[in-house]
């Protein structure tokens, strides 16, 4: 368990989780809430778009590789979407390689990381977001 919080930042911010793995869902809520985040989660890109339209929140954590939609598109249809479009995303994937997460600023993230998430590296990427919106 996680016992203190690296959050220096004045408010809580909401993160959307986005994954299609329930483990991989159950474990970063688990972890981001006890970093004291609000945390929404969505098994899949259709609903977290549904989710980011309805409570707009502040940092989006997304899985590349999804079935259906998969991350690519879902960024591309939220940065397409009014009111969307400016919230920090951050891709998860399991590809490591260069070209992969250059494919993923070139769609719209902002960050790409590699999965099994560095959650130290996570931690403070999330935290030099909440930096710029606080």
């Amino acid at each position: 368990m996680v016992t203190s919080s690296p959050m220096k930042i004045n408010r809580r911010l909401t993160v959307l989780i986005v994954d299609d793995s329930a483990d991989t869902l159950a474990m970063m809520e688990l972890i981001l809430s006890e970093l004291k985040y609000n945390v929404l989660t969505a098994c899949d890109a259709e609903t977290a778009l549904s989710i980011a339209v309805e409570q707009l929140p502040d940092i989006i954590l997304s899985d590349i590789g999804m079935p259906g939609m998969d991350g690519y598109e879902f960024i591309r249809q939220l940065r397409a979407t009014t009111g969307t479009q400016n919230i920090p995303a951050i891709a998860l994937t399991g590809y490591v390689i260069a070209e992969e997460k250059k494919r993923a600023i070139a769609n719209g993230f902002n960050y790409c990381i590699s999965k099994p998430v560095n959650f130290p590296l996570l931690f403070n990427l999330l935290e030099e977001i909440a930096e710029v919106l606080d």
